[in-house]
């Protein structure tokens, strides 16, 4: 490499030298990058600018050739107006062979011509993610549009089910057919209420506990005769997934139903519901100040509770009975934020 090759390897723009007939004698790497070639010695300059006339870049060479002294020119360097960049040519040595040098100090949008491409290349592709973005927030929306009318159909259905269950009722003179159609129609609210909620808060993915279990216990309490109490203690800031929102409803109502159904008080029957978190579990527990009974014994003659143990184990719960100052039904599993996820780590979502 001769001495003027290393200067213009120094240098911090791209650099050419030409010989008299504006043939290039040696570019920096700067040069070689923006001409997009390695192989550009012996070759014109004219070959590698945008629609110049070989005149004009003679016309550059042969003034620059008078005088070592530095001569601005400008060149067109693409399409557009604003491509014309300003260059620097200058006679480098006095003696023979003529060789001028070709500065380009200011080469604005088309500085770089690889590296240009490579950003035009990525504002396209950063375009088509915006687009492809916003197509996929329309269909989201679609979707959970979709969602909220199949929950608000699912409800009205449910609720049809529950007036034919009621008209079929009223032609029977059966007792016993009454009280079926009755737990049935309970269950089948506790259902709906879900369903409700998923509709009128568009989540399709968790439900809030909270809101959950003041609306079962609201339906709850309507079909309920008024001489039983209710005391609610229903703690905040706790979700449940779809999965775990149909078994937790339908429990609360098995549990309530049973404490209406078999536990008695001479002060008036009073039932306590308590819901929230514990040491990262979800507990539900309903309380009543009935007599208290045995789960083993009560469990072979009750379908509630045989379904209130087959629902736990949906949950992966314990269900515990505590028959101290009338009976407590109690319910504990995970809290959503500690489910696993299949590559065994913690998924927080709520």
């Amino acid at each position: 490499m001769t001495s003027i090759e290393s200067v213009l390897e120094l240098c911090p723009e791209p650099c050419i030298v030409l010989d008299g007939e504006a043939k290039i004698v040696h570019a920096n790497s700067k040069a070689r990058c923006y001409l997009e070639t390695d192989d550009c010695a012996g070759r014109k300059l004219v070959e590698f600018l945008h629609d110049n006339e070989p005149d004009v870049i003679e016309d550059i060479v042969s003034k620059a050739s008078g005088s070592t002294m530095p001569r601005p020119a400008k060149l067109k360097l693409g399409p557009d107006i604003s491509d014309h960049a300003v260059v620097i040519a200058q006679r480098l040595l006095p003696a023979e062979p003529l060789r001028i040098g070709v500065r380009f100090p200011d080469l604005r949008q088309g500085r770089f011509k690889a590296l240009t491409k490579k950003v035009d290349a990525l504002n396209a592709e950063v375009r088509e993610r915006h687009r492809l973005q916003h197509r996929l927030e329309i269909s989201l929306q679609q979707n959970i549009l979709l969602m909220r009318e199949l929950q608000h159909r699912v409800k009205n259905n449910i609720h049809v089910i529950i007036s034919l269950l009621e008209q079929q009722a009223r032609r029977s003179e059966d007792q016993v057919f009454h009280d079926l159609v009755d737990t049935a129609t309970r269950r089948l609210l506790a259902m709906s209420r879900i369903h409700e909620l998923m509709y009128r808060r568009g989540e399709m993915s968790q439900l809030d506990g909270h809101d959950l279990i003041l609306s079962l216990l609201e339906s709850l309490k309507s079909a309920t005769d008024s001489s039983v109490s209710f005391v609610e203690k229903i703690e905040a800031g706790w979700s449940l997934t779809n999965d775990q929102a149909g078994p937790v409803a339908l429990i609360i109502n098995e549990l309530i139903t049973n404490a209406v159904q078999h536990a008695t008080s001479d002060k008036g029957l009073q039932i306590i519901v308590e819901a929230g978190l514990e040491d990262s579990k979800i507990v539900l527990s309903v309380k009543d100040n009935g007599p208290g009974f045995q789960l083993e014994e009560r469990s072979s003659e009750s379908l509630g509770l045989t379904m209130v143990k087959g629902l736990c184990a949906q949950l992966a719960a314990s269900f515990n009975v505590e028959s101290v100052n009338g009976a407590q039904c109690s319910v504990r599993f995970k809290h959503i934020a500690e489910l696993e996820c299949p590559n065994g780590e913690s998924e927080y979502i709520a």
